[in-house]
């Protein structure tokens, strides 16, 4: 599995980008005693995000984690491995059974359904997961694991 760490101020719109440089690195390096395959990180106004990403599945190096996007106002990060992810991409409409790719990410499947049925609908999802979807516009941060976790 990867990691995840993140750092999200609900009360400040803005936070200084160099505390928040430094907030990153700090974060980030515990994971230098281990086998990561690809660090990435992304600052948001308010926070930052990471993934340290270990690729021990194909579809792993495909990963774009975490994912920004200014324009909706949200953030998303996750260290997930979905046993049921051809269910969850027909759900949330990235296609139907005849057109699902197998290389479609993890990470890209779970934020696709929340977007699209909101938090409600990780209860779709099965299997060895954490994530952090970030709702800017409202201030909400949500932050779920799995049912073993």
């Amino acid at each position: 599995m990867s990691a995840i760490y993140g750092m999200i101020d609900l009360v400040k719109s803005e936070v200084d980008q160099e505390i928040l440089t430094h907030i990153n690195q700090s974060m980030k390096a515990p994971y230098s005693n281990y086998k990561i395959d690809r660090y990435k990180s992304c600052l948001l106004p308010n926070g930052v995000l990471g993934y340290c990403g270990q690729f021990f599945t194909k579809e792993a190096k495909n990963e774009k984690l975490p994912i920004y996007e200014e324009s909706e106002k949200i953030a998303f990060v996750a260290d997930a491995v979905l046993d049921n992810r051809q269910e969850v991409a027909t759900i949330a409409m990235i296609g139907n059974v005849n057109d699902f790719h197998i290389s479609d990410v993890d990470g890209t499947i779970m934020l696709n359904q929340l977007k699209i049925h909101g938090v409600s609908g990780s209860k779709a999802f099965r299997g060895a997961f954490a994530f952090c979807y970030y709702e800017m516009q409202k201030g909400e941060v949500y932050l779920a694991a799995d049912q073993v976790a």
